[in-house]
């Protein structure tokens, strides 16, 4: 199985591998041994940063490549940037090392060191055990051919030292672990003493809380559907404005198998149906100009037929998926029906709303709060909920009516007009301590930072760029 080249998701908590190579006297290594970087005395060589370079300019490529974009990254400009970005970790991790020194910060008795080296432990051993998972275990998958891999002829210790040793060559070892540990626990002391007098007054709370009102009412002046999504994203609420229904269903749910295939058939028919689209296009554009050469009308004409030939397989695809998904709605759907006819029943009979929403219901959103209590919250306009549930919700004529089966892509909805919103302030009392902690926390980063820039800025750094041409 292939391995990515530097162990992106493995290696994301070491910030640096110092190099350990012995120097034995070459022109190169010689050259690797210079001072590119010195830090109020602390140093680093041209080696050790260079690695240190290419390491973060092979990260951002494998982030890049994440996201599925393309990044060269040998581009100058890119290779400037991240010159740069590893100069200033470099030195933010020794003003910080020499800050803790300065202030008698840097000494960790038996206690701290016991506790520093079980938390190393306890994350080299379970990213470890993500390795030999990802890489080292293989698993048969139906249809698959019986061949035997690599991996099906280890033991587990092997695995384990095999891991081991892959993982120290791209620098992840417990040693490296325990110096970043380290290094977060002389931070986390340093930003302490900076921050010791940092506080926030209740006139600050009062001023925070009055314009987060503000802005709330404002927002939802300009787009009443905005306190919805607010709510939906699990957003504090300063304001609840006037206008709004509030909606419980019983969600009767189709198998996960059934919508996983679903949700695979659709993005092939959508995808599908984007390059119908495209091949459409190109068809239509590829014609023969009056003065070309038979050679010339040869070559467009082929490549029109390709195009078709592609728009045909393109279409056969579309026409089957489709086939497909309509006859999975039909069985998917069937199989809850009687469930779902038997929920409404109840329903309509009067029982207890919320308890079939326990008895039945398969919606995690229904039981959590404040939907739980009070139900969804659903105006015109919107476009949060699916467009059968929204326009279902929107029907029902008064509290307390219900809808008949509703069916969206996730099974078949029973609806319950609840109540309606009433404008209301939510009381600064109600979330004074929350308000309170967000300012304590951006105070805090703002003082921090400032004072990491003023050590910065007071520190005597020597940066021989001339020396990584």
């Amino acid at each position: 199985m292939k391995k990515p080249v530097a162990l992106l998701a493995l290696l994301l908590a070491v910030l640096f591998t110092l190099s350990g190579c012995r120097l034995v006297g070459t022109d190169t290594e010689l050259d690797n041994k210079q001072v590119v970087l010195d830090v109020n005395g602390q140093t680093v060589t041209k080696g050790e940063f260079v690695k240190t370079w290419n390491d973060n300019v092979n990260y951002l490529a494998q982030m890049y490549q994440m996201f599925g974009q393309a990044m060269d990254p040998n581009d100058a400009a890119l290779r400037a940037d991240t010159m740069n970005e590893t100069r200033d970790i470099y030195v933010r991790k020794f003003v910080i090392e020499q800050k803790a020194k300065e202030l008698g910060l840097d000494q960790f008795n038996e206690a701290d060191e016991k506790a520093l080296n079980d938390e190393a432990q306890t994350s080299f051993d379970s990213t470890l055990q993500q390795y030999v998972d990802t890489y080292l275990t293989h698993t048969h998958e139906e249809g698959e051919s019986e061949e035997v891999h690599e991996a099906d002829t280890m033991t587990p210790e092997q695995k384990t030292e095999t891991a081991k040793t892959e993982m120290a060559a791209e620098g992840f070892t417990f040693d490296s672990v325990l110096t970043g540990l380290r290094e977060q626990k002389l931070e986390q002391r340093v930003r302490e003493h900076a921050v010791a007098d940092v506080a926030v007054s209740e006139e600050d709370i009062t001023t925070d809380y009055n314009t987060k009102l503000q802005a709330a009412k404002d927002a939802y002046t300009a787009n009443l559907a905005q306190y919805a999504s607010d709510v939906s994203s699990g957003n504090d609420i300063y304001y609840v404005p006037a206008g709004y229904r509030y909606v419980k269903h019983v969600l009767i749910s189709i198998s996960d198998e059934d919508k996983t295939r679903m949700t695979d058939l659709q993005a092939t028919l959508d995808s599908s149906n984007t390059t119908r689209s495209s091949l459409t296009e190109s068809i239509a554009e590829t014609t023969v100009p009056e003065n070309a050469t038979e050679e010339q009308k040869a070559d467009i004409e082929q490549s029109k037929a390709d195009l078709q030939a592609q728009l045909t397989e393109v279409e056969a695809i579309i026409t089957s998926a489709q086939q497909e998904l309509d006859a999975l709605k039909v069985s998917a759907f069937a199989a809850v029906q009687p469930q779902a006819d038997e929920a409404l029943a109840k329903a309509q009979a009067g029982e207890d709303f919320d308890a079939l929403i326990t008895q039945y219901g398969k919606d995690p959103g229904m039981t959590a709060e404040p939907a739980k209590t009070q139900g969804y919250p659903v105006c015109a306009g919107m476009n949060t909920y699916e467009t059968a549930f929204q326009d279902a919700a929107m029907a029902l004529p008064s509290v307390g009516s219900l809808s008949g089966l509703v069916q969206t892509a996730y099974g078949y909805h029973i609806l319950k007009y609840v109540g309606d919103s009433v404008e209301a302030t939510t009381p600064v009392e109600t979330l004074h301590d929350k308000i309170q902690q967000e300012l304590l926390t951006a105070k805090q980063d703002t003082t921090f930072t400032t004072a990491l820039q003023e050590w910065t800025a007071a520190t005597k750094v020597t940066f021989r760029e001339n020396l990584l041409k």
